[in-house]
């Protein structure tokens, strides 16, 4: 299986790409909805912006193409890399 996550290789170039990710709780809060890609890896429901994009407008369609749930938001953290 290719690693997902791990060291950066130095001789790869990388691109910065911006994405959102939803962290939604079951209603004891002590489990977190994932959804599985065709990998098999679980993963927070979310994807990259596109070009021009907002940020609730993305996790909106992101969540209706993973999870088939329409959802309304009602709060969004913004963290980097390093926070």
């Amino acid at each position: 299986m290719k690693k997902v996550f791990g060291e950066r290789n130095e001789r790869i170039s990388y691109e910065t790409r911006k994405g959102v990710y939803a962290v939604i709780y079951n209603s004891q809060k002590d489990e977190v909805m994932t959804v599985r890609n065709e990998r098999g890896h679980h993963l927070l429901a979310g994807g990259g912006i596109e070009n021009g994009g907002s940020h609730f407008r993305c996790l909106e369609r992101e969540m209706l193409e993973e999870t088939g749930y329409k959802v309304l938001l009602h709060r969004m953290d913004r963290y980097t890399k390093g926070e």
